[in-house]
């Protein structure tokens, strides 16, 4: 898969908890707003807006959380502040029945591509990036195929096996279908990361939602090797009607097959 795909990916060398990976970000701990869109365009928050390489970004999301046992380990469960948090970005999903605008992708190694999305609820999402990136990455509900346009290679994975699966379902119940990591609100924004109980589904997401203008406005996915990619939104749109060729794979699995036969 190409490089610049990775947060599409699932990885079978899954972050075990006996190893202590899990993060736990106390209630009210203030973290960097990386990387954050205001509805029109992109920028580094005001902490990194001084000459800060955009291929430190990802180092430092990798660096900005405490290692900690997971709620879940220690027993101790979600505090009020935290179940607020959960609940705030659950209504939101579970509101959210289409969106559209432009995203700007920043890789483990900090490569950037940008292009433009359209998600649709359950389980569609299509990804264009732009040039020179020639990948375009859609879901149709089921699969999510990773199309390079400059090779004709397509590649794909079961959306159930991906992290976006907790995002696109038709109901999202973080606390049933994930263990909460980090559940954090400060300066208008609310970050959220969960892994997923599914032991064949590896890595985190991570969530961010402002909560002022109720957006999602960015997400970091964690492989099973610790390689996060960060995605940030803008020029948000809801509500919108969607043309469902979009989400139509960009070739069919099934002439995919009869390709590789040959």
């Amino acid at each position: 898969m190409p490089e610049n795909a990775r947060f599409f990916s699932t990885n079978p060398n899954r972050i075990g908890r006996d190893q202590g990976a899990c993060s736990a970000n106390i209630v009210g701990h203030k973290q960097p707003d990386l990387l954050m869109g205001d509805g029109d365009s992109f920028a580094l928050s005001r902490r990194w807006r001084r000459g800060l390489p955009v291929v430190l970004v990802a180092a430092v999301m990798a660096a900005m959380a405490p290692r900690a046992p997971c709620f879940a380990e220690a027993g101790a469960g979600l505090s009020p502040e935290q179940r607020a948090v959960v609940q705030r970005i659950e209504t939101y999903f579970n509101q959210l029945s289409t969106l559209q605008g432009r995203f700007v992708q920043i890789g483990p190694k900090g490569e950037m591509s940008s292009g433009g999305f359209s998600l649709k609820k359950p389980g569609r999402v299509r990804f264009d990036y732009a040039s020179p990136n020639p990948l375009l990455v859609v879901s149709d509900g089921s699969y999510l195929a990773v199309y390079d346009r400059d090779s004709g290679q397509v590649d794909y994975y079961p959306l159930s096996l991906t992290p976006l699966r907790i995002m696109l379902g038709k109901r999202v119940d973080f606390r049933k279908q994930a263990r909460v990591l980090a559940a954090v609100s400060h300066d208008g924004v609310s970050v959220l990361t969960l892994e997923d109980r599914d032991p064949s589904v590896p890595g985190r997401l991570t969530v961010m939602v402002d909560n002022r203008k109720n957006q999602l406005r960015q997400w970091t996915i964690e492989d099973g090797r610790g390689n996060r990619t960060i995605i940030a939104l803008s020029h948000l749109q809801r509500g919108l009607d969607q043309d469902p060729a979009l989400f139509t794979l960009p070739v069919s699995r099934e002439t995919n097959r009869d390709h590789d036969r040959r």
